[in-house]
């Protein structure tokens, strides 16, 4: 293999290696026994029955002579089971008439299932039927003259029910809880019971010769033991048993996981129980899991310098005080780790921009770039001074903008893209240039103070003037 002379691509390389060995250690396996609560137990198997829902229906539309269409199921989770039930058939002659009647079962839902423990060993799961509507359907056909069969015409309630004194027609099932798939599911082979329930019929069917007794005799013989019989089937079929496994985990996944905890310090990363088993008056099960693996030490992480290390912005003067318009010298430094080159302007806080200037290193170093000399704008104004003085002091800043950066080493960060701002002022002095109007400047008078004469008007004057005499006249009084 061709070894790679770009140091900074080896280095990233070699760490990369390295990371990639230490995380393909493999995860070590494990086996812990856990003791599992009898209660704890118990609520995981009423919470996985508890979602359940179980419908006994195999009654239909007419088709030709017969109204069956299997429609019963087991549905846990996820997972449905169907369930093929047989209906009842009786052939009854009433006179010359022959008939036929046909039992169904017709939308029987469980009301609930719970779950108790039988013994010290199994539990019990009891299912509560539903006792609304007519769970028993009645048909008849009869046959006609010419062979041929028809519906029956009459008009007698043929439908039953299916009832239980003080309570609803249940079953229970009993089973014994073993490791499945992961998690705990009823042991094949449940035990069962009789169905507890009574079939009812009304009055004016029952008058027909042995009818009632005949369908109570065979729904005992068949019904009673037959709904717990094919419930356990149901139930010990593959899916509904990985559905029951799959939720009992979820339940006791606590337990499992701080047992685990406590012994080896980590948290597994999966688990499974595979196998359960009753001693000393408890449930122990054992369990197969794995640990995260464990962190081997990696090489320290390579450090990548970037190009532009250190870019710096310089302005002089900082403060202009000489005559207007001001000038100021912006210089920029980087400093850079590769040879390579940048492309970079000056910038304002104006908006204003200088060229885009560009600067090539030979060497990694600190470099001067060149300068750019700016007489920032002045906004246009209304009002204009006379005569000498100083204007309004302005402020504002400059920085160095990199636009582009090229290494010559190849896939490194560029760096730095912009350096500090830096701040100017300007207090230049506006100096009047020819043609502006002045004020003449008031002279001293080198004689001494001077006397305007006196004015004929003026009332100190007036005081001072004597006034002329005015001759008496004497006016004789007449008659």
């Amino acid at each position: 293999m061709e070894r790679d002379r770009n140091p900074v691509r080896a280095a990233v390389r070699a760490a990369v290696l390295a990371a990639g060995v230490a995380a393909a250690a493999p995860a070590a396996a494990e086996t812990a026994t856990v003791v599992i609560p009898r209660e704890a137990l118990r609520q995981a198997f009423a919470d996985a029955f508890g979602q359940a829902a179980l419908k006994l229906d195999n009654f239909g539309p007419k088709q030709g002579n017969s109204w069956l269409e299997q429609q019963s199921h087991l549905r846990i989770g996820t997972q449905t089971v169907p369930l093929s039930l047989p209906y009842l058939q009786f052939q009854l002659k009433i006179g010359t008439a022959l008939r036929k009647w046909f039992f169904y079962l017709d939308e029987i839902h469980a009301d609930s299932m719970s779950v108790d423990w039988k013994d010290n060993q199994r539990l019990r799961l009891r299912i509560r039927l539903e006792k609304e509507g007519e769970e028993i359907k009645g048909r008849c056909i009869r046959r006609k003259v010419n062979g041929d069969w028809t519906e029956c015409t009459d008009i007698v309630e043929r439908d039953g029910h299916i009832r239980r004194p003080g309570g609803l027609p249940r079953f229970d099932l009993h089973f014994r809880p073993v490791a499945y798939d992961g998690g705990l599911a009823p042991e094949p082979g449940m035990e069962t019971t009789l169905l507890k329930g009574a079939v009812f019929f009304s009055n004016a069917f029952c008058n027909f010769s042995g009818l009632c007794g005949a369908i109570t005799a065979s729904f005992n013989s068949i019904y009673a033991p037959g709904l717990p019989e094919w419930t356990a089937e149901a139930l010990a079929a593959p899916g509904a048993r990985k559905a029951v496994a799959r939720r009992t985990r979820e339940r006791l996944a606590p337990i499992v996981e701080q047992a685990i905890l406590q012994k080896d310090k980590a948290k597994p990363t999966s688990w499974k129980i595979t196998g359960l088993k009753y001693e000393n008056d408890r449930f122990v099960a054992t369990v197969s899991y794995t640990l995260p693996p464990p962190r081997m030490p990696l090489p320290k992480k390579v450090q990548i310098v970037p190009f532009v290390q250190k870019a710096e912005t310089t302005v002089k003067p900082a403060t202009y005080r000489d005559r207007c318009p001001a000038r100021f010298v912006v210089e920029g430094r980087v400093k850079v780790a590769y040879p390579g080159k940048i492309s970079y302007r000056y910038v304002t806080d104006r908006g204003e921009r200088s060229g885009l200037r560009q600067q090539a290193f030979i060497q990694a170093g600190t470099y001067t770039l060149a300068p750019w000399q700016h007489t920032p704008k002045r906004p246009i104004s209304t009002t204009y001074a006379i005569g000498p003085g100083k204007s309004g002091p302005r402020t504002g800043w400059y920085r160095l903008e990199i636009v582009s950066a090229t290494p010559k080493v190849g896939a490194v960060p560029a760096g730095k893209s912009k350096g500090n701002k830096v701040a100017w002022r300007d207090e230049c002095r506006k100096v009047p240039g020819p043609g502006t109007l002045q004020q003449a400047p008031k002279r001293p008078n080198p004689g001494g103070t001077l006397r305007r004469p006196a004015s004929p008007h003026d009332p100190a004057s007036q005081q001072q003037r004597p006034r002329r005499a005015v001759p008496a006249r004497i006016v004789a009084p007449q008659g």
